[in-house]
């Protein structure tokens, strides 16, 4: 039987973004001041939100789960480093799928 799926959002509910910006250094908070979401290399730096990785993987038992996230425009590191997340720390628990407005770019677990 096929499982019902599940879109998942990286910011916010699977990363918290507040914890990669004490791991920037403070000239890169100045420099970015207000769009901390473009200093490169920012999405690889963040910790899970806790109990986040618990609850993927008990859904993963009774859902196929997507993680369904887009990156910013102006940041060119920052779809690469979402996807060094996801296989660095959720490995083959869910698919990926990266979005730009209606672009979408289907990655799929290894």
């Amino acid at each position: 039987m096929k499982k019902p799926i599940i879109y998942i959002d990286m910011d916010g509910v699977l990363v918290d973004f507040e914890s990669a910006l004490t791991k920037v250094s403070p000239e890169m908070l100045e420099k970015f001041a207000g769009e901390y979401d473009n200093i490169p290399g920012i999405f690889a730096l963040m910790d899970p939100v806790p109990g986040a990785l618990e609850a993927v993987d008990r859904l993963k038992e009774k859902y196929d789960l997507y993680i369904l996230s887009s990156s910013p425009w102006e940041n060119p590191t920052a779809l690469g480093d979402k996807l060094a997340w996801v296989k660095n720390i959720l490995v083959a628990m869910v698919r990926k799928i990266f979005s730009f407005v209606k672009l979408y770019f289907h990655l799929l677990s290894t």
